[in-house]
């Protein structure tokens, strides 16, 4: 079967790159597939793997990235490529907020009848297909899932010191005071972008809530900030700063590069995410014979003690999906 529009090639791929598996009237696909490509390090990887194996599976189908390129927040060399007239078969996007600026853009096209008719919902559960859809509409499928909520380490920092990762935030205090007294700088990151103190709330706030439903009546108004419950963790923050336990020149860098103030040795912990982890740690196994411990990294769930009965409470995991969107040019 030759394909006469991009979208459906689009669309059998994207759910196949997603593990799921196609309908027989699919076997024949043909023709090119671009692929709107930011990634780097294991998530590169990953994805180069999926291309190679849905080419062998379909001959007739060539894959070829279009790769952009940048600091920080991707959205925005993405949004120039795409504004600028590139034309992409899918798109890799982590954010739900912008797959609707897409959509509004009129550059996404839904896969609800390919869903339906490739029998998708016998393979992923319905929660899988909310979180790929848009105001009632599905435009991809989530492949993977990124744990946000973490801090990582230079184990040899802490080791320096004579402490083991923090699973409190009392823990954290003690451990920043041996690391400063070792004439480490603890903890921080890179603030001048903003997007470490979206992390920070994304990851502190929610230990202090019961549900979802709580933050939506918190940023309504209908709960209010001043209530302690709601407001501890920009306390939390501001003891880190007052006791010298983020780094100095924080609001000169961004984000990207004060999470790579980690590896470099330069900081002995901080908030990443697992794509900035997993290309250090893969760099420290590669590296391993050559510079033993170069990259000695981890990332480590952020634990804290509740304001409202002092019991230890793990740190919900602000999961942020990845999934591929379904352009919607057509040939």
């Amino acid at each position: 079967m030759r394909l006469l529009r991009r979208t459906l090639l689009a669309a059998m791929a994207a759910t196949a790159l997603a593990g799921t598996s196609l309908p027989s009237w699919a076997q024949d696909l043909s023709g090119e597939l671009v692929i709107l490509q930011w990634q780097g390090g294991s998530d590169g990887e990953l994805w180069k793997k999926l291309e190679a194996d849905f080419t062998a599976k379909n001959p007739g189908v060539t894959v070829k990235e279009l790769v952009v390129t940048g600091q920080g927040d991707m959205r925005g060399p993405m949004r120039t490529a795409l504004l600028g007239g590139e034309k992409v078969d899918i798109i890799i996007n982590t954010w739900p907020a912008f797959r609707a600026e897409l959509n509004d853009a009129g550059l996404l096209r839904p896969i609800d009848d390919l869903w339906a008719s490739a029998g998708l919902d016998s393979q992923l559960d319905q929660s899988w297909r909310d979180l790929s859809s848009t105001d009632g509409a599905t435009f991809g499928v989530t492949y993977t899932y990124g744990d946000r909520s973490a801090i990582w380490y230079k184990t040899a920092h802490l080791e320096k010191a004579g402490v083991t990762p923090p699973k409190t935030w009392d823990e954290l205090l003690t451990t920043c005071e041996a690391l400063k007294t070792a004439g480490i700088e603890p903890l921080g990151g890179g603030i001048q972008d903003g997007y470490w103190s979206e992390w920070y709330i994304s990851h502190a706030l929610p230990q202090n809530l019961d549900s979802l439903g709580e933050a939506v009546e918190l940023f309504i108004g209908d709960k209010d900030f001043r209530d302690p419950k709601y407001h501890e963790h920009w306390v939390k923050l501001e003891e880190l700063k007052t006791k010298g336990y983020l780094n100095k020149y924080m609001s000169s860098l961004e984000l990207y590069p004060g999470i790579d103030l980690v590896p470099a040795g330069k900081l002995a912990m901080g908030q990443s995410i697992g794509l900035a982890c997993d290309k250090h740690i893969g760099d420290r196994v590669e590296h391993a014979e050559a510079a033993p411990g170069d990259q000695d990294s981890r990332g480590v769930p952020l634990l804290r003690n509740r304001i409202d009965d002092a019991t230890e409470k793990n740190g919900l995991q602000d999961r942020n999906h990845s999934q591929d969107d379904v352009r919607s040019d057509d040939e």
